[in-house]
């Protein structure tokens, strides 16, 4: 099932999600804090390979959800020695949990 079915049965009663697509095939979806553990439950329930566990699927380096379980950037995404390459093809290969940064910021350049 592809990330557009199941964001919009996500959505079926109210609008939580939004969709995007990057230059290649990734997808970027935006929801607001109170909606991630169910959008996230959603998307494991649907792409997790049988098998696998999910905060292995879920990369959450900043501690955002209950996915994290303590894992640090350091201890998942290939450094835990988990090779996504091997995942069975379900279309989504890993789930990465980020915020919205604070938006543009003024520099000044150094001479």
């Amino acid at each position: 099932r592809d990330i557009i079915e199941v964001i919009n049965e996500f959505n079926a009663k109210e609008v939580k999600a939004a969709y995007t697509y990057d230059a290649g095939p990734n997808a970027a979806i935006y929801l607001q804090q109170q909606h991630m553990e169910g959008c996230l439950e959603t998307l494991v329930k649907n792409f997790c390979p049988k098998g696998y566990d999910p905060k292995d699927f879920v990369y959450d380096p900043m501690g955002l959800s209950s996915f994290s379980k303590g894992k640090t950037a350091e201890s998942v995404a290939g450094a835990c020695g988990f090779d996504y390459t091997k995942l069975p093809d379900s279309g989504v290969k890993m789930i990465i949990v980020t915020k919205v940064g604070a938006g543009a910021v003024i520099t000044e350049r150094g001479s």
